[in-house]
């Protein structure tokens, strides 16, 4: 049985109630409760790392289109700029615009499958405190806690 509830939290739940459902109710309680939280930390624990991705992907790209900047005013000041000074200053700027790019390329895939898994992660917690509930509700009725 424990086999074929892996990779469902919710049939893993169901299987410790079912388990555990010798226990008084308050403890039963008190175990599927510890379970749901160790399931939703498995499952949130890769979210903070496509949050900081998210958020810190579109300050890099900035800080790329910002050196980019600098170094287009730098070659523009440089001895090729009275021959090529136009050439010299957009090649600059296109280099700091792919460094935008990049950054919001990385953040804003980063950013929808972070709300996406933070938004399935909200909805496992809640299905599972519904599951753990009716279980509860299930074993006393059948009086076996």
């Amino acid at each position: 049985m424990l086999g074929e509830t892996e990779g469902n939290p919710i049939l893993s739940l169901m299987y410790v109630a079912i388990k555990n459902s010798h226990l008084p109710k308050e403890h039963l309680s008190e175990i599927l409760r510890a379970f749901q939280l160790r399931q939703r930390m498995l499952f949130e624990r890769s979210l903070g790392v496509l949050g900081t991705l998210g958020n810190t992907a579109p300050f890099i790209g900035l800080l790329g289109t910002v050196m980019g900047i600098i170094q287009a005013f730098r070659d523009l000041a440089g001895p090729q700029a009275q021959a090529n000074g136009a050439t010299v200053v957009a090649t600059g700027i296109a280099e700091a615009l792919i460094a935008t790019a990049a950054g919001l390329f990385v953040a804003i895939p980063a950013v929808v499958a972070y709300n996406y898994y933070l938004k399935k992660a909200k909805y496992l917690g809640m299905e599972m405190e519904a599951v753990a509930t009716d279980m509860l509700v299930l074993l006393s009725l059948r009086k076996v806690i």
